[in-house]
């Protein structure tokens, strides 16, 4: 249940990245994260990079466990929101639908999984769509779609396993 609490304080879309990746990541114990949104005006996927704010999110982090009541969490979580309330382009990064497994898993709805990556002969793959934060030595992969309340899918979410670890 802390997952679920954790990802519903987010009140913006970077806040929500931020929590997922970390959140998803430790509950599920992948090495890394990756969520992106199927943009429908423009019908391209894009995800939201962190980049110089990473040091802030983990300031943040450190004021909340150390904050004594619920009331200055709540006040810490709101001031963290109004920072990500503007979301500039240079957070976005944008994919074309056409490429790659990702793309093939949100047409088909379908999720992937690749075991053994280093020996996968899968020449669906675009390291720049299937892997936008260039993560070396992958083990293994889940793409998997990510739903709206309707059964739609809004986009998808990568997770992996770094051979090293």
């Amino acid at each position: 249940m802390s997952m679920v609490r954790d990802i519903s304080h987010s009140k913006t879309l970077t806040g929500l990245m931020r929590t997922m990746n970390k959140v998803v990541m430790e509950y599920l114990g992948f090495s890394d994260i990756n969520i992106m949104f199927h943009d429908q005006e423009k019908n391209i996927l894009y995800t939201i990079t962190f980049g110089d704010d990473e040091e802030a999110f983990l300031k943040m982090k450190e004021n909340l466990k150390r904050a004594k009541t619920e009331k200055e969490k709540e006040d810490i979580r709101d001031k963290e929101a109004m920072r990500d309330v503007v979301l500039t382009s240079n957070k976005m990064i944008y994919f074309p639908i056409h490429l790659g497994i990702s793309s093939i898993v949100f047409k088909k709805q379908k999720t992937t999984i690749i075991n053994n990556f280093t020996s996968s002969s899968n020449f669906d793959f675009v390291n720049e769509i299937d892997n936008p934060k260039g993560i070396k030595d992958i083990k293994n992969l889940l793409i998997g779609p990510i739903f709206r309340e309707d059964g739609t899918s809004n986009g998808i979410i990568q997770l992996f396993n770094n051979a090293s670890q």
